[in-house]
């Protein structure tokens, strides 16, 4: 797998949660073609991961060549990549490390050499968190009993407030006709001042 890149088998997408917590092997992790075509696999398979795993910068640069003419390419070297992974690896993660690392059901959307290199470091059972599609790490170090009953209550949040908003929009809805309701009854007398202001008002409403 030196000389050339080889594709590793797409695995299957989940979709990931608004809020929780998920190891870095269960998340979906893009690949791209030279053409820029995207596809999912795990992270451990990544190029970029591998390179560092085996300590080979061949299999970094060969992945790297093949996208040199996409439309997303951005120049980047071996030393660069191996320097960032001693920065972390000395001073630990942190969140300036770079823009934030946005994730999506079609996997992680930048950070891929970030994400790497974390995953060299800490292991492809690191835990990450979601929180509204941006990942961050470390995630609160937890066992696997409690990580699944934070998913599950964190879950359960996420319904209440869906629940909590949906009713919300239902009552403005309902204000809202009740005005017009007002508005459009013979109670009002639309002497030209009253009718300006009126359709001022459902303008706004």
């Amino acid at each position: 797998m030196l000389g050339s890149y080889q594709r590793p088998v797409p695995m299957p997408i989940a979709k990931l949660p608004y809020l929780g917590i998920l190891k870095l092997r269960d998340l979906p992790f893009a690949f791209y073609n030279c053409d820029s075509q995207p596809y999912i696999g795990s992270i451990t398979d990544h190029p970029y991961y591998r390179s560092l795993d085996e300590n080979d910068p061949s299999i970094f640069l060969t992945y790297y060549k093949s996208r040199e003419h996409s439309l997303n390419f951005i120049e980047y070297s071996w030393e660069n990549f191996v320097a960032l992974k001693e920065k972390i690896r000395l001073d630990g993660w942190h969140p300036n490390l770079g823009p934030p690392i946005t994730v999506r059901d079609a996997g992680q959307e930048d950070g891929t050499h970030r994400l790497s290199i974390l995953c060299h470091l800490y292991g492809p059972d690191a835990t990450v968190m979601i929180v509204d599609g941006n990942l961050t790490f470390p995630a609160l170090q937890l066992n696997e009993y409690q990580i699944e009953r934070l998913s599950h209550a964190i879950g359960r949040l996420v319904l209440e407030k869906t629940a909590q908003i949906s009713a919300l929009e239902n009552e403005l809805a309902n204000c809202k006709n009740e005005k017009k309701a007002l508005l459009n009854s013979n109670s009002w007398k639309l002497t030209k001042p009253l009718r300006f202001i009126k359709d001022w008002f459902l303008s706004k409403t």
